[in-house]
């Protein structure tokens, strides 16, 4: 990575070995890093920003149902500014996808 790329880093806990070192070599090459996280904890610290989550479940739980909902919330809104602060340009590059992707899915329901 180089200071041409972003980096969106996604962690309940931030406390995770290889997403931290991941971030860190990332962002000492230049990238720049957003992460969506717990505050205060080691991937927060490797990160320019930090869209701070509270860890909102037990980590022994195997389902974390809540925690998945709230971080696809915060990667919809990271989206949708990154996309609102690059102007109205961006309107055509994402007309140009939505016709690739019309045209890659079947116009009439499958038959029953």
């Amino acid at each position: 990575m180089s200071s041409e790329d972003a980096v969106l880093a996604v962690s309940n806990t931030g406390q995770t070995k290889s997403l931290v070192t991941s971030v860190r070599l990332a962002r000492d090459n230049g990238a720049q890093v957003v992460a969506i996280t717990a505050p205060k904890s080691r991937l927060a610290a490797e990160s320019r920003a930090v869209v701070a989550i509270e860890p909102c479940e037990d980590f022994e739980t195997f389902t974390p149902m809540a925690s998945r909902l709230i971080h696809l919330a915060a990667v919809d809104l990271v989206a949708t500014g990154v996309l609102i602060s690059r102007g109205p340009e961006i309107r055509v590059r994402l007309a140009a996808i939505k016709s690739t992707l019309a045209d890659a899915r079947f116009s009439d329901p499958e038959p029953r």
